[in-house]
């Protein structure tokens, strides 16, 4: 017995999905702002299996029917997908303003909340280039007045 080629493509899809850590929420964000694709390709997919059995093989035309509903279901999804990356831009406006549009040293603020203790002094490799005190030995303030 033969395994369909396209169920083991889907299959193989979740396992990536399994793996998959991202690095950090940046990308995460690209990430979601492309995850409408999914649904395009397997619509896609099926849509071009559709239609190599319809012009290869004595297949019935219902069968061929189901296939192409099938696959507009997977392409109606794509609309309900694309919302996904704007919805994470929304709810993390605040996040993503920070990082885009830093203050002058912004890295020195505690995000924590003060709910750990002090780092060790230590080089500052995350510094920007304007910290006055980059490569130099110390402490980020843990509580700020």
């Amino acid at each position: 017995m033969t395994v369909n080629p396209i169920a083991a493509a889907a299959a193989d899809l979740n396992a990536v999905a399994a793996a998959h850590a991202p690095l950090d929420m940046w990308q995460v964000a690209h990430e979601l702002d492309e995850i409408a694709a999914v649904d395009d390709f397997t619509a896609t997919a099926i849509r071009t299996y559709s239609r190599r059995l319809e012009g290869e093989y004595p297949i019935d035309q219902s069968v061929l029917e189901a296939l192409e509903n099938l696959a507009s279901a997977h392409a109606d999804l794509v609309a309900m997908a694309e919302e996904i990356g704007p919805l994470f831009r929304r709810a993390h406006e605040a996040d993503l303003s920070r990082g885009q549009t830093p203050r002058v040293s912004e890295h020195l603020w505690n995000v924590d909340g003060g709910n750990t203790t002090p780092s060790e002094p230590g080089l500052c490799p995350d510094c920007p280039a304007d910290c006055p005190r980059r490569g130099t030995p110390h402490t980020p303030p843990v509580n700020l007045p």
